[in-house]
């Protein structure tokens, strides 16, 4: 990851609060609720769960577009 790459995805990302939820992530990844939640609960994307509710870093949330070994961009999750 290159640090051109990283203030790109700031960028993009910077009219999203730094901490996001569940329906945030899937605007910005264009995903379904049941993929979201899959990518939380297999910890592909690192969150935490507050009572009923997720919250996602933006940081964990642009590592997670970020890495190489990204299996949800094969369709692979």
């Amino acid at each position: 990851m290159t640090e051109n790459s990283l203030v790109n995805e700031k960028s993009i990302l910077s009219n999203y609060p730094d901490v996001l939820n569940v329906e945030q992530v899937r605007e910005i990844l264009g995903i379904g609720r049941n993929l979201a939640y899959q990518l939380l609960l297999t910890k592909q994307i690192s969150a935490k769960k507050l009572g009923h509710n997720w919250i996602i870093a933006k940081s964990n949330l642009i590592k997670f577009i970020l890495s190489e070994d990204n299996n949800a961009r094969n369709g692979n999750v």
